[in-house]
């Protein structure tokens, strides 16, 4: 039901390496962050994790809505990706 609205979303992004691959990744996330825009609530939260980093920096960054609040580097198998803390305005 895509009325409904959270406070918070957590979520574990395909990264392209087991999982689709990074050109099928851009519209997938650019989706998803235009998605979150509606289905989080004002001041909602969701946490991220992938290691697509500059495609959720980019789509977050043209979002209006949304605001980009921290960026948390883990490690992981030998690879480091990150979560990523993003806040709905308005």
């Amino acid at each position: 039901d895509l009325n409904q609205q959270f406070d918070e979303i957590i979520c574990n992004m395909p990264f392209g390496r087991r999982v689709s691959s990074h050109d099928d990744n851009v519209k997938l996330y650019q989706g998803f962050i235009d998605l979150l825009d509606e289905l989080l609530y004002v001041d909602g939260h969701a946490f991220l994790y992938t290691n697509e980093k500059e495609l959720i920096k980019r789509f977050i960054s043209k979002n209006v809505n949304l605001v980009l609040l921290d960026e948390i580097i883990v490690e992981s198998g030998g690879l480091y990706p990150s979560i990523f803390v993003v806040k709905r305005n308005n």
